[in-house]
């Protein structure tokens, strides 16, 4: 859907849509909670900052969600180690609303004059999906992970969940360089930013 890097700034953006298979959703909002033993980060190390606090389903993903956002994951990134997610490292994010404005203050925060490239991944968004039936994750690593590790500042991604279609639209943006085929024209509709949709 969206794929490219904004070259001057170093910034990439990517959003991708999966399918979703039907036993991967079947589980959807199941309340319950499970108590967690130590915290550990992405690769596996005991996060010292936390004990063995109650993994809350109304806050993080439940174990009939998780194998879907991880595997959403692992899709877009396949050369990353995602091994060691867990289901309380993608928060819910309550609203659409709410995750309008969280990505409008990430696109801002990186550059100036953002409101054209967020106007248009928001339409690609409400384009593609039922949001009124959408769970909105933001990924969340417990410490270092894939991204920092590979040296990214800065970096963000959000899950749409489309219960209805069984899709999960995914869009991530980190500074640093992509792999982006910039000469690609299928994938750039707009040269002054360097980003894609459809």
């Amino acid at each position: 859907m969206l794929a490219n890097a904004i070259s001057d700034l170093q910034l990439f953006i990517k959003m991708e849509l999966f399918l979703v298979q039907p036993e991967d959703v079947a589980n959807y909002h199941t309340p319950s909670s499970l108590e967690r033993g130590p915290f550990y980060n992405s690769y596996g190390s005991v996060s010292k900052s936390f004990g063995n606090p109650m993994y809350d389903l109304v806050t993080y993903a439940s174990k009939g969600e998780y194998p879907a956002l991880k595997a959403t994951m692992e899709s877009s990134f396949p050369d990353f180690d995602f091994t060691n997610l867990v289901p309380w490292n993608f928060k819910i994010i309550k609203s659409f609303d709410q995750a309008k404005q969280q990505i409008s203050w990430n696109f801002s925060s990186a550059f100036q004059n953002a409101d054209k490239v967020v106007m248009d991944i928001i339409k690609a968004i409400e384009d593609t999906l039922n949001i009124q039936d959408c769970q909105i994750y933001k990924y969340e690593p417990d410490g270092s992970d894939a991204f920092s590790d590979m040296g990214y500042p800065t970096t963000f991604s959000y899950f749409f969940v489309d219960e209805t279609k069984n899709k999960v639209l995914f869009l991530h943006m980190r500074e640093g360089d992509g792999d982006c085929d910039m000469s690609d024209d299928d994938n750039v509709s707009d040269a002054r930013y360097g980003y894609g949709l459809f």
